[in-house]
């Protein structure tokens, strides 16, 4: 799965950002993967929560918040960026190749 120029392998769980290697936690990982499924799609944070934590998880909305603040500083260097839609989610975006 490729978005940019994050390339995530789900088999091995792995996540390249060009040809360098970023590490991520594995709720960072399951964010990123929920987002890349729907490049330039509104999630929402009541779908992320329920995708990656579980419909049995009881957490609030701010722990999606604080996760993707995390996983945006270890995309820094990526062309794919992770958009804020306020009051409803986020999406992956990257920019076209022309």
């Amino acid at each position: 799965m490729t978005v940019g120029d994050v390339t995530i392998d789900l088999d091995r769980r792995e996540v390249k950002v060009g040809d360098a290697t970023a590490d991520l936690r594995a709720k960072e990982f399951a964010l990123l993967v929920a987002l890349a499924r729907r490049p330039g799609v509104v999630v929402t944070r009541e779908r992320l929560l329920n995708e990656v934590w579980g419909y049995e998880y009881s957490v609030d909305t701010r722990t999606v918040d604080v996760h993707i603040s995390t996983l945006r500083d270890r995309l820094a260097n990526a062309t794919a960026r992770v958009e804020t839609v306020w009051g409803v989610g986020y999406k992956l975006v990257a920019p076209e190749v022309r």
